[in-house]
């Protein structure tokens, strides 16, 4: 039998070095052996070839994963860097006043909820628990409300709506292209 492949092999072998190839791609003598070898090794379990095509379909569609998560993850990394910038330098004083009111309402909050597993609940710590937690909220609001009115007017808003929608697109073809629960996504 090895006598066999062998001689299989030497004329697979002179047949490809024959065949019309171009210059810069030469044969190795094993590719015709290991062309051989994984024929004998799909032949050998009917079941075999159907489980290969199976597995390099999943590793094919996982590959594709892989690769679009990290050019997704890449596209809003480089956008956040390019786009975050300008705005934190313009909103640090507000960044600043919200962090203080909110370090603020959970100082309340925590003082609250003392009191009240002591078993001393007391109307003035949850007032102002109330009141400092909704004046963080509300600074909180106001300050999105800023920065949304300050992305529409210098473009940021209208950046991060392509990067959306490259990225959309980029996961759309890639659920298309993995069919099967991808297309349920």
């Amino acid at each position: 039998a090895h006598a066999c492949v062998h001689h299989m092999s030497r004329r697979l072998s002179r047949s490809l070095s024959q065949a019309a190839r171009p210059s810069w791609l030469p044969v190795h003598p094993a590719v015709p052996l290991v062309a051989v070898g994984a024929g004998v090794l799909l032949a050998s379990d009917p079941e075999r070839p159907a489980r290969f095509t199976a597995w390099f379909a999943s590793a094919r569609r996982a590959v594709r994963l892989a690769g679009a998560c990290s050019l997704v993850a890449f596209d809003y990394s480089r956008a956040k860097r390019s786009l975050i910038a300008a705005e934190k330098a313009e909103f640090l004083d507000g960044d600043a006043a919200h962090w203080e009111l909110q370090v603020a309402s959970g100082k309340a909050e925590r003082l609250r909820a003392e009191a009240v597993r002591r078993g001393e609940p007391s109307a003035v710590l949850e007032e102002e628990a109330r009141r400092t937690r909704e004046e963080a909220a509300a600074y909180g609001e106001a300050l999105a409300g800023r920065r949304l009115e300050a992305g529409q007017r210098s473009g940021r808003a209208a950046a991060w709506d392509e990067v959306h929608e490259r990225n959309a697109a980029r996961l759309l073809a890639l659920c298309i292209a993995n069919g099967g629960v991808y297309v349920k996504l």
